[in-house]
């Protein structure tokens, strides 16, 4: 599983990137109210550039994307939609990365549902710490330190029972390895008998097949 657990630790980065855009914009358009005029300008493309831009982001992608985000972090999912109207190119690049991320998550779900829950949850947790510092940044706060350590908390606990898992599906491995040896050792000339009579038999079958097609032509 260490593969899975590497490759999940990039998708997170949506929340420290894409969120802290829209923040900053935000302030920035709030803090120059002398210049809205040419801000909306500058961060909305026309029409004929917004239809190109559209094209090139799968609408069943982007639904599929905003869908998983509105039910496990909605606080993301509306932020997301600011971001659409401001800086699309990084909104497209944020849907994408979402996508990625939902997409691994049904595949690990398949696979390993126990560890598909985890995973989804260290996502989620992830994702709430990235909006914290996110918003203490964009906006020059102070960040609320209580609630940062418990996510942070709620995040290693996750941590150790991702690692607690990993440890049990390799014990587990272990066992039918062991087994399968067990198995073998002793009984080794029973077993290539088998695989040769095996394999015998498709080679007669296969013969017989090209024998039938023969004669019908």
């Amino acid at each position: 599983m260490r593969s899975v657990q590497v490759r999940f630790r990039g998708m997170t980065s949506v929340g420290g990137i894409a969120i802290l855009l829209v923040l900053a914009l935000k302030t920035a358009t709030m803090s120059l109210a002398d210049d809205q005029k040419s801000t909306k300008t500058a961060s909305n493309p026309s029409k004929s550039e917004t239809s190109f831009i559209a094209n090139s982001l799968d609408i069943s992608v982007e639904q599929s994307a905003m869908k998983f985000v509105e039910q496990h972090h909605s606080e993301l999912a509306g932020l997301l939609a600011s971001l659409k109207s401001m800086k699309y190119e990084e909104y497209e690049k944020g849907i994408r990365e979402i996508d990625k991320v939902r997409r691994r998550l049904e595949v690990l779900e398949k696979r390993d549902p126990k560890m598909h829950r985890i995973e989804l949850e260290g996502w989620k947790l992830q994702s709430k710490i990235d909006l914290v510092l996110a918003k203490g940044v964009a906006r020059d706060q102070h960040i609320d330190s209580a609630s940062l350590r418990l996510l942070i908390e709620q995040r290693v606990d996750n941590q150790k029972k991702r690692l607690e898992l990993e440890l049990e599906n390799i014990r587990n491995r272990e066992k039918q390895v062991t087994d399968s040896l067990e198995r073998l050792v002793g009984h080794e000339g029973e077993r290539v008998e088998q695989q040769l009579s095996t394999l015998l038999k498709k080679v007669d079958n296969n013969k017989s097949k090209k024998k039938k097609t023969a004669s019908k032509e």
